[in-house]
């Protein structure tokens, strides 16, 4: 029931970052005039994911 659970929450979360994504990265080309800072914040989050899913205690997963 949890993994049921876990899949959902992932899933509304991806959901909501590809309604969001595309005016966050527009409103940063826009406010900086150039391409690359929309890029930069995609990857910013990204990396920030890795860490957090790293930071995840091991015996808390393997059960």
């Amino acid at each position: 029931m949890s993994a049921a659970a876990g899949i959902a929450a992932v899933n509304c979360v991806a959901n909501l970052a590809g309604f969001f994504s595309p005016a966050i990265v527009g409103w940063l080309n826009d406010l900086t005039g150039k391409s690359t800072a929309g890029l930069v914040f995609i990857s910013a989050t990204v990396v920030f994911g890795a860490v957090l899913v790293l930071k995840v205690p091991a015996r808390s997963v393997n059960r």
